[in-house]
Order: C-alpha cells, then structure tokens, then sequence
C-alpha cells in the first residue's frame, strides 16, 4: 500500500514537471519625475515575455482631482512599447501613475507603483498660467463684473459764499454703469461704461452756468507681473453744442482684490483733469476699503480743487455688493463741500 502511494506521488511529480511554467509578463522603464505642461507625456517601456502579454494599462489620474484613466500600452511607431498621457492631465501640479499587466490566461499583475501608492509625475505651470490661476482664485471664479454707481459732489456745502448769489458752485451729479470681462492672461481686463454728468460751476466771467457731459469709454489693464498692473482708458462724448474726447493713464502696485496702491492721471477737454492716489484696503474681505486723494479742475476745467474721499462696500450675497462713499473737497481756500454715492456691484 505504502508502495503503490510512492508510485503515485512520483506520477504525478512527472507529469507537473512536464507541463512548461506559464511566464509573467514584466515591463520595465525609466520612471518620470517631471513633465511640461500641457504637452502629452509619453511613457516608454520593454517588455519581456512579450508572447504571454495580453495587453498592459498605465492608470493615470491628476494629483489636483478626477479618478483614474486607463492608457494602453501599445507598440510605437518606432518599435517601442509606449503609453501617452494627454495634455489634458499634464497640468499644475500634476499627475500620478501605476502601471499593470494582463496576461493570456487573464491574470493581472501590477508591474509598477500601485493604485494605494502610486506615482507622482510633478508639473509646473509657467509663471503667466500661474498669475492667471491666483487671479482667478482672487475672483473666486467670477469674471465678469456690472457697477452702477451715483455721486452729488458739492464744493460749497459751507464757507463764506455758500448759499450767497456768489455761490457758483462746482456741485454736480455723476451717474456711471459699467461692464468688466477679466481676462488673466497678459491683458488682465477689459472694461466698456457709460456716464452721465449733470450740474453748475462758474463760467468765465463767474456767473454760474450749466454743466454736462455724456460720456462712453473703454479701458484696459496690463499685467506686468504678479503685482504690478498698467492700464488705460479712451473717452468719447460731448455735451449740447460739442464733441470731446480724453484718456487716463494708471499704474496699480498689488492685486486688484488685495491691498493695493493706484495711481492715476488723465484729462478731457472742456471737462478737465485729475490727479488720483487711492489705497485700497483687503483687510476685511467683506468690507473692502478706500481712501484717495483726488486733485482735479473737473467738471468745466476750471480751477483745481482738492477731494478726500472714503468708500466701502459690504458683500450682500456671493454675487452682489453694495457700497457707500462720503467726500470732503475745496475749490478754494475758504469754500469747501461735502459728496457722497451709492454703489452696486455684480459679480458673476
């Protein structure tokens, strides 16, 4: 009994060694560490037991988000074994890979990295995508801006001559509504608006005469680094009896919705010019803040007068702001004024 069991372990020990081993498939390649952006990556291998590859899957998701893509591993044009990661996926800060092979009989085995760890290929952006992406964090996604705005600038609210037939003026009402598309990328905005003006100052010999100016105009901004931004503005309209035209000019040190410092400088004949210094304040994201100080001859260039103004706004919903603005200015040494407005800003 004992014999005949012997027998047959030795059997079947023969006819186990007579069946060949079926050979796992392995591929081998150099792994990536860095990769350009927006460009597709491809992933070179060499395989071995090539005749018992069924096929291989390079799994592929981006370390920012998304699941995981499945890429073939197929033979080149050059004759090489190759995976391509699209462009799509080469973006900051990158993407992470393993990689599998399936042989004949349908085995998988993982050849590279894993699904639990796999491997991180880094991306950098370059620095404009990069300048694009915090600004557009910035602006929380939203582009596109509508202000609608009205301001009563008075320059003799009190003084010796207020109130007095010697009392000309300058007080005015300033009406605006504008749109703004943000851009991000070099150019980082373009804005189209419309305004109104309405009012007295002193004429010539004067006496108080009527005001007004309808305006249209179009700026654009600059990005001249992270933090720095140039920018200008063309001005066309006219009043009853004329044409004018103008422009501006300004440089703004910080981001739009961060602490910044602007200044700005421009002029329109038979309107006048400014001089414009104005901090504004992102202390406080849902109250934001200025403070400028305004040199002007606006609104009939006449003579320069002085402004202090203060503004703020306070975030209502995630797409509507409303704000406020008071105004201090003299004309002259001895009559000075009071101005304030309303805001409203949609953001979407």
């Amino acid at each position: 009994m004992k014999t005949t069991m012997m027998k047959c372990i030795l059997l079947l020990g023969l006819l186990l060694g007579a069946v060949p081993a079926w050979a796992e498939p392995t591929l081998g390649h150099t792994p990536l560490a860095m990769a350009a952006e927006d460009q597709p990556v491809n992933i070179d291998f060499t395989i071995t037991e090539t005749a018992e590859l069924a096929s291989a899957i390079v799994h592929v998701r981006s370390l920012s988000a998304g699941g995981w893509v499945d890429l073939p591993v197929r033979l080149s044009s050059a004759g090489g074994w190759q995976a391509t990661v699209p462009a799509t996926l080469a973006r900051d800060p990158g993407f992470a890979y393993w990689v599998e092979a399936i042989d004949q009989h349908g085995v998988r085995s993982v050849q590279f990295a894993s699904a639990d760890v796999p491997h991180p290929v880094y991306v950098r952006a370059s620095k404009i995508a990069t300048a694009e992406w915090l600004a557009a964090q910035a602006l929380e996604g939203r582009r596109h801006e509508i202000n609608l705005s009205g301001v009563w600038t008075d320059y003799r609210s009190f003084g010796p001559t207020a109130g007095t037939a010697a009392d000309n003026g300058p007080r005015f009402a300033d009406f605006r509504a504008s749109w703004r598309f943000w851009l991000l990328r070099g150019v980082e905005y373009l804005e189209v608006g419309v305004g109104r003006l309405r009012g007295t100052a002193a004429g010539t010999n004067g006496a108080p005469v009527a005001v007004g100016f309808d305006r249209g105009w179009a700026d654009v901004s600059f990005s001249v680094s992270r933090d720095v931004a140039l920018g200008g503005r063309l001005i066309l309209g006219g009043d009853e009896t004329s044409f004018r035209g103008g422009g501006a000019a300004f440089v703004r040190f910080g981001g739009e919705r961060a602490t910044h410092l602007r200044l700005e400088t421009g002029f329109t004949g038979g309107v006048g010019g400014h001089v414009l210094a104005s901090v504004h304040s992102a202390a406080l994201p849902e109250w934001p803040m200025w403070m400028e100080v305004e040199l002007t001859t606006e609104p009939n260039q006449g003579a320069w007068g002085e402004m202090l103004r203060y503004r703020v706004q306070r975030r209502l919903t995630d797409w509507l702001w409303a704000g406020a603005r008071v105004s201090y200015q003299s004309a002259h040494s001895n009559d000075h004024g009071l101005g304030g407005g309303l805001d409203l800003q949609f953001r979407f």
